[in-house]
């Protein structure tokens, strides 16, 4: 009988987690997580204790032990490297701020429900679940599910302004200021505001400038105007060309280098457009 294998143990990190979402939490569910987040779940609900009226251990039982866990295996990795700046999750701080959030839009929710008592039926809908609507400002009618509307649950509260408070976030992650994508970390967005970096993921372009002649065609690089000749006639060449100037896009080392990159990284995903093609005479 063949001996079963033995698994590797599972690092902290590959643990999946669940968003941690305030709506998914009763208002005293919400207090008392703010309480006890930082304690294990046999430390914040004891076996000969009762919970508090409204608690389900079931909810927040796996929260406390998972998010305790999460911190003493970022303690330990500090320990270890003696680094206190090391971050593998959002942190209990973070988790307490969304509690606060959502219990304050709670009773902000509340109060809108008990102010718009007889009023007409969709207003009402939309008191009782505000972020799950829009409003077009020019009718002042209210939309279910609407551009930029929650959906199906409530994830944000409204502010004064109109603009909207996050009440989720994923546990792991490093919390405030987290880079979310592989955007954030290329070197060519580093600029002082986020329309400047906006600005510049726009221009740069998503393929290469294909010209094509009777007789001769050209690649070009968008970016800098390097061009390389191929044959119309001959397949082979004008694939020739075209890596030749992929390869440029990889070793460029003077002009616009981080554009180059991003342009090379977009071609090779195989989501950029093949080429501008425009039907002009080429010689060499």
């Amino acid at each position: 009988m063949a001996r079963a294998q033995r698994r590797a143990p599972i690092s902290p990190l590959e643990q999946y987690d669940p968003r941690f979402e305030g709506s998914s939490f009763s208002n005293q569910e919400l207090a008392f997580l703010i309480e006890h987040l930082g304690e294990p779940a046999i430390v914040a609900m004891p076996p000969d204790e009762e919970l508090p009226e409204g608690v389900n251990e079931l909810a927040v039982g796996p929260v406390l032990d998972r998010t305790y866990g999460l911190e003493m295996y970022q303690q330990s990795l500090r320990d270890k490297h003696s680094d206190d700046t090391i971050m593998v999750w959002c942190g209990f701080e973070k988790l307490r701020a969304i509690c606060r959030e959502t219990l304050q839009w709670n009773a902000e929710v509340q109060e809108l429900k008990r102010r718009t008592r007889g009023s007409a039926p969709e207003l009402r809908r939309a008191a009782g679940a505000p972020s799950l609507h829009m409003w077009d400002p020019t009718t002042d009618v209210p939309y279910l599910y609407g551009v930029g509307a929650d959906t199906d649950r409530v994830l944000t509260r409204l502010n004064a302004d109109g603009t909207r408070t996050e009440l989720h976030t994923e546990l792991k992650n490093t919390g405030d200021g987290a880079i979310k994508s592989l955007a954030g970390v290329a070197a060519f967005i580093r600029s002082t505001s986020a329309a400047e970096q906006s600005s510049k993921l726009l221009q740069t372009p998503d393929e290469l400038t294909i010209e094509e002649g009777e007789s001769f065609g050209t690649v070009a690089c968008p970016l800098c105007g390097k061009a390389e000749t191929f044959e119309m006639l001959k397949s082979a060449s004008k694939r020739m060309a075209i890596n030749k100037i992929l390869k440029h896009l990889d070793t460029e080392k003077v002009v616009k280098v981080n554009q180059h990159r991003l342009l090379s990284q977009r071609l090779k995903s195989g989501k950029a457009g093949s080429g501008k093609r425009r039907q002009v005479q080429v010689e060499p």
